[in-house]
C-alpha cells in the first residue's frame, strides 16, 4: 500500500502539570516562520540517583543545539508531579513540516553530543510526532512559554492516507 500514515490524537486527560522552558536562553531568537502543523514530542526520565547529572548534560546538549545553529525552538517541560512521573522530562519541537522535521541539524553530530551528555543519564520512555489538527484543537499550534501548564495526552491511531 503506497500511503502515508498520519498520526491522529483522541482525548484522555493526564494528572500532571509541567513546568515549560525553551531550550534557548532568552527564548526563540528568531521571527515567527510560517508554521507546519508538526511536533515532535519526547519523553525521558532520569536514571535513578543521577538527576543532578542528567540535568547538567541536557543543559550542555541544548547548548549543542544553539552552537550548532539548530533553527528548532525547543521546549523543555520538568513533570512536578507526586507521582512516578515526578522529574520526568517532556522535550518538544513544534510547528514544523514534514520536510523539517525530516531534514534535522546535523542528525549524527546531535546523536554523538547526546550519547555523551544525556543517554549515560537517561531512559527514553518515547518519541512521537503528532499533527496539530486546528478543528480539534484549542490554542495555537506553536505554544506560548508559560510557567505552567497542564498536559492531555491523547492515544495514538494511526490512519492510511492514499
Amino acid at each position: 500500500m503506497n500511503g502515508k500514515w498520519v498520526l491522529i490524537a483522541a482525548a484522555a486527560l493526564l494528572p500532571w502539570t509541567v513546568c515549560d522552558s525553551p531550550a534557548r536562553p532568552g527564548g526563540p531568537s528568531r521571527p515567527d516562520p510560517p508554521h507546519g502543523p508538526l511536533a515532535r514530542i519526547a519523553i525521558m526520565r532520569p536514571l535513578d540517583g543521577h538527576a543532578v547529572e542528567f540535568e547538567e548534560g541536557y543543559i550542555r546538549h541544548l547548548e549543542w543545539h544553539r552552537r550548532a545553529r539548530d533553527p528548532f525552538n525547543w521546549y523543555s517541560y520538568s513533570v512536578w508531579a507526586s507521582s512516578e512521573r515526578q522529574r520526568w522530562i517532556v522535550y518538544a519541537t513544534f510547528g514544523h513540516t514534514a520536510v523539517e522535521l525530516a531534514n534535522p541539524v546535523s542528525p549524527s553530530e546531535d546523536e554523538r553530543d547526546s550519547r555523551i551528555n544525556v543517554l549515560p543519564h537517561t531512559e527514553f520512555r518515547g518519541n512521537w510526532i503528532y499533527e496539530f489538527l486546528p478543528a480539534l484543537s484549542r490554542g495555537e499550534a506553536v505554544p506560548t512559554p508559560v510557567p505552567r501548564v497542564s498536559v492531555a495526552t491523547l492515544p495514538a491511531v494511526a490512519i492510511a492516507v492514499t
